[in-house]
């Protein structure tokens, strides 16, 4: 039998799910933005432990991408 993997979700998903949260309530002012936010930052501390979610992992690179071309 072997244990779970315990181990927590590397620093660099960690950083961009943190990195995403902040953006989000940057482009979506608002209760909208707060709850985008709340649930990036629960998936970054919980989420390994349910694997990938396509959707989220969506919501997370469109986030980082649109606020760099932005940036540009």
């Amino acid at each position: 039998m072997t244990a779970p993997d315990t181990a927590g979700p590397d620093l660099a998903n960690r950083r961009r799910f943190t990195v995403a949260a902040f953006r989000a309530t940057r482009r979506y002012p608002g209760p909208a933005g707060t709850v985008l936010a709340r649930e990036l930052l629960a998936w970054a501390d919980f989420g390994y432990r349910l694997g990938a979610d396509r959707p989220l992992m969506a919501l997370v690179d469109d986030l980082l991408e649109t606020t760099d071309a932005i940036a540009a």
